[in-house]
Parts: structure tokens; sequence; C-alpha cells
């Protein structure tokens, strides 16, 4: 390499002024930093004002945020779809070479590297890359077993929801939410194996919006309907409502699981609308909808205690709300 070839700060080292803030994520402490005021402003749309749940003694860790100019940007009509590599105790999500995001957890910390480009699709950048850095660093340094799942609960005691995909699970979060149970995540949920103690982001309900119909109160209604609308991945739109508002209870602490609900989208016909369900039935509904979880150290571990908890079917009735009196029928039974 000649001495012409030789960059001044070849890493973009220098100038770094970081802003700081620190949020509550699943148990732990997150430290944030970054160079650019939307970034940071993200991650606190992402964790700012959530519950410190607490599942012992709290880690600290560390969330970098990185704007740095791109000299030959590849502009986007949207970001692609991420891809996912691992090497070396590395964890990374990328759409390109200057938009990724590098999790550490033997350095407990998370780097998100983003372009200027790419801070014009925000909801993207904090869901795929912010939210899977921080969501990452803090269950695999907790080994934590990550689950497709929603949780509502009641008080200290929970019930794990799970389903394949338009299985209702979001409906049935809002459903149990306006019956007056607790919310601790309607997508991902983080368990850990040996106390059944769930943890999740409380931050935002995603609902369709002919899922309005069911909402009976005129003002929540008008609220839920006023919350911006996102595009999945899949082309689904829906209502992204913020939790921390207060309109819907949240879960206030880590919840101890008190039962497995596999959410049928086949209708209840005649009988209850939540029945019964084998633990050899529940185990294998568990394994087929956990691709991911199934691949981790702790599953065989979280298999073996949860396979002790009862298990049930919940059924499609004519109106969501019967199969949130059902789950907190169960809950009040818990305690």
């Amino acid at each position: 390499m000649s001495r012409g070839d030789i960059l001044p700060d070849p890493f973009a080292e220098s100038g770094w002024r970081p802003r700081r803030t620190s949020v509550d994520v699943l148990g732990a402490r997150v430290d944030v930093e970054s160079n650019h005021r939307d970034l940071l402003d993200l991650a606190s749309r992402a964790f700012g004002g959530l519950p410190a749940h607490r599942l012992g003694s709290p880690r600290r860790l560390r969330l970098v945020l990185k704007c740095v100019e791109d000299a030959s940007p590849r502009p986007w009509r949207q970001p692609p779809r991420p891809r996912l590599a691992s090497g070396g105790g590395l964890l990374i999500g990328a759409y390109d070479a200057g938009n990724f995001a590098l999790v550490s957890p033997a350095l407990r910390t998370a780097l998100v590297h983003v372009t200027p480009h790419a801070l014009r699709f925000p909801q993207p950048v904090r869901h795929e890359l912010i939210e899977f850095a921080t969501l990452t660093l803090a269950a695999r340094v907790q080994q934590l077993t990550s689950l497709h799942a929603a949780c509502v609960g009641l008080r200290d005691r929970g019930l794990l929801l799970i389903g394949d995909s338009g299985a209702g699970k979001s409906t049935m979060c809002l459903a149990a939410a306006l019956a007056g149970l607790a919310l601790l995540s309607e997508d991902s949920v983080f368990v850990a194996a040996d106390r059944l103690l769930a943890t999740g982001p409380a931050n935002f309900l995603h609902v369709r919006r002919d899922g309005l119909r069911f909402v009976d109160d005129a003002a929540l209604r008008r609220a839920i309907a006023a919350a911006p609308t996102i595009r999945r991945r899949s082309g689904v739109r829906k209502l992204e409502v913020d939790l921390r508002g207060g309109a819907l209870p949240v879960a206030r602490r880590a919840l101890r699981l008190a039962g497995v609900v596999v959410l049928s989208a086949r209708p209840r016909g005649s009988g209850p609308v939540l029945r019964p369900l084998a633990g050899a039935a529940v185990l294998q509904a568990l394994r087929a909808s956990q691709a991911y979880a199934r691949t981790q150290p702790r599953w065989d571990r979280f298999e073996r205690h949860v396979a002790r908890l009862p298990g049930y079917r919940l059924l499609r009735g004519s109106h969501p709300g019967e199969g949130a009196d059902a789950l907190r029928a169960v809950l009040e039974s818990a305690r």
C-alpha cells in the first residue's frame, strides 16, 4: 500500500461526540450512545419508558448507534430484506455493507451502523436493526429462550400464546387488554428457562384496522385508529399502537408462566372456546412454532419445565372477547 492509499481515518473513529440515553429492556439496563439525534430518537421510540422487569441482578449493556456517510451510496426504493450471519461469537443482521447491526454478547455490546439514506426508512431501521440488535444482545447475555409468541397476564402470572401466523395473536392480545389483562408482548417473548419467568418489550401492539370493530369504547377506538400505520414485509398493513400511552394495561413486571395456550383458527362450534390440551400436543405445537428457539442451547431445559404447565387450545369464537374472558378465568384460578 502506498502512502497515498492510506486514509486519515479509515474506521471513521474521529469526531465521535455521542448523545446518550439509557433504557430498560428484558431485565437489562442498556446504555445507548449515538452521533445522530434521529437514531437516538428511534431507540427511545423502541424502548424508552418500558417498565424495568427484573429477572435477577440487572445486566448493564451497551448499544452504539452510528450514522456515517457512504462515499458511494446505492439508493433503495425500500430497504432489502436483512441478511443474517454469525461467526467468532458475533451475530450480524445486514441490509448492505453500510447498513448493519453487529452483536457481541461476550462484550455485552451491539453496534448499529447506518447511512443517512437509510434514515429515510425509520420504521424498518428501528425494527430490523435497532430492535433486532438490542433484543438479541439482551437475550443472549442473559441466556433467555427467545420465542415467537405473545404473553398476557394478571398480577404476576402469565399465559404464553402460540400459533401460526394469522392465528390471531394480536387480536387476542387486544381483546385480553380490553378484558383487563396486562400485555407483556404480542410477538416476542423471552423466558428464563429454569424459573419460567417471561419478559418482553411491552412497547407496541399491532392491530389490523378491521379489528377496531371489537372495541366498544368510542374514545379508545378513536385513539387506536389515530395510531400510525406500518407495512409488514408480508404486505399486511397494521396500526402501531404505542402501549406506553396508558390506554391499555401492560405488564409492569416479569410474569411467571402459568400455562400455554395454542391459538387455532378453527371455529368453536359447540362447547367451550377454551379446551384442555394434552401435554404431548402442547409440546408438539411448541416445537412446530419455534423453529429458531429449538436451535438454542437452553431449549431442552425450557421444554422440560414448560411440559409441567397446563395446556389449552383456544378456538375461534364469534367474538374475541369470549376467548379473553376464558384466559382471564384461567389466570384467576392460577392465583
